[in-house]
Parts: C-alpha cells; structure tokens; sequence
C-alpha cells in the first residue's frame, strides 16, 4: 500500500497504535530518569527510550494519517508547554524522528540508486496525506449518524444497527467515522449521557491526581490516553481498539499495586 500500516491493517488504526505508545514512553519516562544516585537525564537506557519515541513517531509520519499526525502534534505541543514531560527528551526524540524519516526517504533511496540504478524504490516516496474519496466517505457517514440520531434521539437507534444498514448506503458495510457521532446514534442521549460523564469525570480525575507523589505516571498516562482518544476519536471511529482498553486498564490496575510498594507500606511490613 501507499501508507504505513504495520501489522493493524488500517493506517489510522496504527496511527492510534503508536499515539498510546508515545503517551505510555511520555508518561513513564520521567520515572525511569533518576533511579540510580547520579544518573543523568539521558544516561543509560533512558536514551533508548528517547530512541524509541523517535521510531514511533517516524511510524506515525510514514502511516499518513491526517487523524494521527494532527493529533500527535496537540498532545506533544501540550505536553510540552505544560511540562508534563521532560522537554529535552521530547526535543531529542523529535531530532531522532527527523533523522529517521529523512534516511527512509532521502538517504536510503539514494545509496540504493547508486547502487542498482533499475531499482525503483516508490514505496519508500512521501505518502500521501491527502484523500478525496476518504474525506467523502467520512462526511457521508457522519451525516447518515446525525440522521440516524435525529430518528431516535433518545435511546439512539439501537447497537449495530448502522453497520447492519450501511450496505444500502454505501454499498459496503462501513462505520460512522466520529464516535460521539456513533454514541449518539446507537445509543442516544441516555447512553451518551452515562458514557461521556463517566469519560469526563476520569479525565478530570487524573488531572487533579498527577501531582500526587506516588503513581502521578499512571495517572498522567490515563489523562493523555484520554486525551488522544478525544481528539482522534473525532474523526475516526476508534472505541473498538483494543490497545486503548488494554492501556487504560493496565493503568487503573496499578494504583493498587502503587500502594502495597509506597515506603510507608514496606517500612510497616514485618
């Protein structure tokens, strides 16, 4: 294919993929700089980790995903104007980003060209970013939501009904690419009401619980996750990714555990 999509079969779906990544290596690493008396802010493996987030963003450029890219550029911006992470190790990884990304599509063609001039490398050309029918596919099925909605607005049309209705539509099954669009379809009000409270109630949550001591890092992991489903979700129908669940429940998970290893747990422990 044109676009980078790793094993999700979906460039946008991998594009999600390496946002909740980046916001795991984002919220994390600030707990890996310091552990040992002395260590440097980019000493030992934490430079790795500062590589990895160069990859992953490199992954995201070459996806070609206007949804991933824009939103990596709200969450990094933001992240870095409120400190939320260490702005060296976001300004590195940005430079590693860029190193990577010129060597696929600059460096490496070219090496390749001096060397076996019949080869023609068109995988490795910029992806595009820009797709009229896409963009036509989207706008098509946010407005048969809005109908849909506009039907049964306060229940909703029910689970499953779009995709069961789409071939009609659209002569395929397809989703309704925004998912509040899709809550508000299938679910209604009432069930939009519930999801979104309980959406917004965490986010805050989080916010307010990253200045704590002890697992501020899972708690700025959730908000950020959180974040990047909202902002990406707004375009893309993304509730079905599995990465997310996972992720926002092996961080809710962790809190527990974060009390059971606090000093004052081990100094009371026999």
């Amino acid at each position: 294919p044109l676009n980078f999509e790793g094993y999700a079969g979906n460039r946008n779906a991998f594009a999600f993929q390496m946002l909740a990544c980046s916001v795991l290596l984002l919220a994390f690493f600030r707990r890996q700089t310091g552990q040992l008396p002395g260590q440097t802010a980019l000493a030992g493996r934490n430079r790795r980790f500062v590589f990895l987030h160069g990859v992953i963003l490199t992954g995201l450029i070459l996806s070609a995903s206007r949804a991933g890219v824009g939103t990596a550029v709200i969450l990094l911006a933001f992240a870095g104007m409120t400190k939320l992470v260490d702005r060296r190790a976001l300004f590195i990884s940005l430079m590693w980003a860029a190193l990577i990304w010129a060597a696929f599509i600059w460096i490496f063609p070219w090496f390749v060209a001096q060397a076996q001039p019949q080869v023609q490398l068109q995988g490795y050309l910029p992806p595009r970013f820009i797709r009229e029918s896409s963009d036509t596919e989207r706008w098509a099925s946010i407005m048969r939501g809005l109908e849909m909605w506009r039907d049964a607005p306060l229940l909703g049309a029910g689970l499953g009904v779009f995709i069961e209705k789409s071939p009609l539509w659209f002569e395929k099954p397809i989703i309704i690419h925004c998912t509040p669009i899709w809550i508000l379809a299938e679910f209604g009000l009432a069930g939009a009401l519930i999801l979104f409270t309980a959406f917004f109630r965490l986010w805050a949550f989080t916010w307010r619980a990253r200045l704590i001591r002890f697992g501020k890092e899972k708690h700025l992991a959730i908000f950020m996750l959180l974040g990047v489903f909202a902002i990406f979700g707004a375009v893309h129908e993304i509730f079905y990714q599995r990465i997310f669940w996972l992720i926002l429940g092996a961080c809710l998970a962790l809190p527990f555990h974060a009390t059971l290893s606090t000093p004052e747990k081990l100094e009371q422990s026999p």
